[in-house]
């Protein structure tokens, strides 16, 4: 019988104070939830999701399982080491599992673009494209990285091609627990952000257990980001960037958290 999902997360409190930060609200204030184009007031609701439910909607334990297995054989350090974030070195993957690599800097008219995306027209290409928009923080690049190559080897596994030009905005990352094959690249993010040991660390039932509410574990997130990366949110990077880089925070953590208690992965 599968374990249940960490219930840390119904606690809004953390999440809360993390919003009023970040949309530079006072610390009494309450957070102007329906601001920059709404992405923050859905932040409380995917804290509240079930990603133990999502995920089995779509793939039963033997699938994931399977998946698991082919993406270990694929990339040598997946479950094992948290990605870095240099381009070299997602040229070098991408290289090695039959992909073509690109970054360039983007930003739309409201400072802020898409973070990647991933073309698979054998009509127009010798290779598969995976593009990352640069102007991003290296971090945010990385998961964009990982989400795009996971489209990459989904396509491979299976045996179908996805639309010629797929991209990530990085503000829709509840609408993917509803796209089985979306959900599929996520969870290529979330194991190269939080591999085995960091997940059980986080994640496990005895870590649930000794953390006393979701304001700790936003905070031990929030951590995880500065130590591994140094990333932290900045005024540097204007509200609308940081609100998605907060909602990729939470949506990944959350979908991690999910394989390791239900799927044990």
């Amino acid at each position: 019988m599968k374990a249940k999902a960490s219930q840390l997360w119904k606690d809004e409190d953390g999440l809360e104070g993390l919003v009023r930060e970040v949309l530079g609200t006072k610390s009494g204030a309450p957070p102007r939830l329906a601001s920059s184009d709404g992405i923050a007031g859905r932040l409380i609701s995917m804290a509240s999701r079930d990603y133990l439910r999502e995920v089995d909607r779509f793939f039963s334990r033997r699938e994931l399982r399977k998946l698991f297995r082919i993406l270990e054989a694929s990339i040598v350090e997946f479950n094992k080491q948290r990605f870095r974030t240099k381009p070299n070195e997602f040229s070098r993957i991408a290289e090695e599992l039959g992909a073509q690599f690109k970054a360039t800097p983007y930003r739309d008219s409201d400072g802020i673009g898409p973070l990647g995306f991933y073309v698979n027209d054998r009509g127009t290409l010798k290779r598969p494209l995976i593009c990352l928009n640069s102007a991003h923080h290296p971090v945010a690049m990385g998961s964009a990285f990982w989400h795009e190559l996971g489209h990459h080897i989904c396509s491979q596994i299976f045996g179908r091609n996805r639309e010629a030009v797929t991209l990530q905005f990085g503000e829709d990352f509840d609408d993917h627990l509803s796209e089985p094959l979306e959900l599929a690249a996520d969870m290529l993010v979330s194991v190269a952000a939080y591999p085995r040991d960091v997940a059980k660390r986080l994640f496990s039932q005895s870590a649930a257990e000794s953390a006393p509410n979701a304001g700790a574990t936003f905070s031990e997130l929030r951590e995880h980001l500065r130590s591994g990366w140094g990333f932290d949110f900045s005024t540097r990077a204007g509200t609308p960037e940081n609100l998605v880089y907060l909602a990729g925070m939470i949506h990944y953590a959350k979908l991690r958290s999910a394989l390791l208690t239900g799927y044990d992965t």
